[in-house]
C-alpha cells in the first residue's frame, strides 16, 4: 500500500506558447528514497506545477500554479503566481539597457503534516498576496578590450497583503 504517481508533459503551441506540467504524488514521505534512491538524491521534495509561458523577443510571460499535492512537505502554494519578464534592452542610441521583471501572486503556506493526515488537508500557516517588482539600467562596458564591467542601477518593491503567520497587515520593502 505505498505508491508513486507522476505526470510529466511539456507542449508547445503556435505563438511561442508552451505548457508544462508536472504532477508528483505518493503514499508517504519515505517511498521515493526507499525504492527509488537516485531519484530521491536529485529532488528529495518533488513538488508539483503547471505553467503556462509566453516568450517573445523582448518579454517573457507566465503563469504557474503550485498545489500541494503531499501534505508530508512543507509547501508555498502559489495559487496562481503571474510574472512579467521584460529581458535586456536597448534605450535607444544610449549605452544603457532596461531589464525588469514583476510578479503577482496568490500564496498559501503550510507546514508539513504527519503522515496520518488526511490528504489534501494540512495544517494551514498563513496566506497571502504579494507584488513584487523589480527594474534596472545597466551599461554593459569593455575595458582594455578583455574586462568587462557591468555597472547597474535599480530597485525592488516587495508588498505582502499580510505576512504569514500574522493577523495583522503587513507591507515590506526590500
Amino acid at each position: 500500500n505505498r505508491w508513486l504517481g507522476e505526470w510529466q508533459h511539456k507542449e508547445f503551441f503556435p505563438g511561442d506558447v508552451s505548457l508544462t506540467v508536472d504532477l508528483n504524488k505518493q503514499s508517504d514521505r519515505d517511498v521515493v528514497n526507499d525504492f527509488f534512491n537516485r531519484e530521491f538524491r536529485l529532488n528529495d521534495e518533488p513538488t508539483s506545477v503547471v505553467d503556462v509561458t509566453k516568450r517573445a523577443d523582448n518579454y517573457t510571460l507566465s503563469v504557474l500554479t503550485r498545489p500541494q499535492f503531499n501534505s508530508f512537505y512543507n509547501e508555498v502554494e502559489r495559487l496562481p503566481e503571474a510574472k512579467l519578464a521584460v529581458n535586456r534592452t536597448r534605450l535607444g542610441p544610449t549605452p544603457f539597457f532596461y531589464e525588469s521583471e514583476s510578479s503577482v501572486g496568490y500564496y498559501n503556506n503550510y507546514a508539513a503534516s504527519d503522515t496520518n493526515a488526511v490528504p489534501f488537508d494540512p495544517l494551514f500557516t498563513g496566506s497571502t498576496l504579494r507584488v513584487d517588482t523589480f527594474h534596472q539600467i545597466v551599461s554593459p562596458q569593455m575595458l582594455f578590450g578583455w574586462l568587462s564591467v557591468v555597472p547597474r542601477a535599480g530597485g525592488r518593491y516587495t508588498y505582502y497583503e499580510r505576512a504569514p503567520d500574522s493577523a495583522s497587515d503587513n507591507n515590506s520593502v526590500s
